[in-house]
């Protein structure tokens, strides 16, 4: 049956609301990407994702969060399921929560549109300066989150001419664009590349995409 990773003890009896409320904190705790069309939901009221966006980010879905509610504080994400690249975990993130009051609720999710690692045309960062960027994009969402840091980090082979993370305001790129460059890192003896993804108070809880 494999491993059980969590099990639930109800004191009363279930109900609608609550029922999507576990199945939204276990998704997310576990980086697991529903298959049928479906709300992400913390709270009757609180929608924090939806698996049928229009600009079809809804591939490879995982989290930071802190849901006191669940008791959940996950500082690292990663999508379980297959053909997922990003590991993220948080730098200033948890940091932040300590000054938060019991019964918080802050979140981030990533996701991306699903496309292979194929080149698309190149992007000017100046005169003398060009990146071309890789067909599968990034989509960062954030709940009651203000300023972050959150740190991306790959297998070295799986994008081997990674060098630069380009972040913008819309799907199409075509807005403004930041560019934060890529190191190589050797971890234990596995490449890696990384970076420090940087998003100050007038970026979340709006959302950000991002690619390679």
């Amino acid at each position: 049956a494999g491993d059980v990773g969590d099990i639930i003890y109800y004191e009363n009896a279930s109900d609608p609301d609550r029922e999507s409320i576990l199945m939204t904190s276990m998704a997310l705790k576990y980086g697991i990407t529903f298959d049928i069309p479906l709300e992400y939901k913390l709270s009757s009221s609180l929608t924090v994702f939806d698996t049928t966006p229009e600009d079809g980010f809804d591939h490879h879905i995982a989290a930071l969060m802190r849901q006191d509610q669940v008791g959940i504080h996950q500082g690292r994400a990663r999508s379980s399921e297959p053909g997922a690249i990003l590991t993220i975990t948080s730098g200033e993130f948890l940091d932040e929560f300590t000054g938060l009051v019991r019964n918080a609720c802050a979140i981030a999710i990533a996701s991306d549109n699903g496309n292979p690692q194929t080149t698309l045309a190149a992007i000017s960062i100046d005169d003398a300066y060009e990146v071309v960027p890789i067909a599968r994009r990034w989509r960062m969402d954030g709940v009651s989150i203000t300023r972050q840091t959150f740190n991306l980090s790959f297998d070295a082979s799986l994008l081997p001419g990674a060098d630069t993370l380009i972040v913008s305001d819309t799907p199409d790129f075509t807005g403004t664009l930041q560019f934060y460059q890529v190191k190589l890192v050797d971890n234990n003896g596995e490449l890696t590349r990384a970076v420090a993804l940087q998003l100050d108070d007038a970026a979340m809880p709006t959302r950000r995409y991002f690619t390679f």
